[in-house]
């Protein structure tokens, strides 16, 4: 299994260990998921799909309080886009 299929069950495993650990996901593990989730659209070729979640992923990226944090989060983000 590659692509979208893999991303989608990864974080689909990562949600419940939030959860267990009693601790919330943070903007920025929010916004990573979306990142990841962006990801795996474009490597199925979904522009369109690719797009939405990264604009998920900036509006919680906006939220993120450590600047440097966020910088490497929106690097991140421009790079799914080249």
């Amino acid at each position: 299994m590659s692509g979208a299929p893999v991303c989608l069950r990864d974080f689909a495993q990562l949600r419940p260990v939030w959860f267990r650990a009693g601790e919330r996901p943070r903007h920025l593990d929010k916004a990573y998921a979306f990142e990841a989730l962006a990801r795996a659209a474009r490597i199925a070729h979904d522009r369109a799909l690719s797009a939405e979640y990264l604009g998920q992923a900036r509006a919680l990226g906006q939220q993120v309080e450590d600047a440097e944090e966020r910088q490497m989060l929106l690097d991140d983000l421009d790079n799914i886009q080249r």
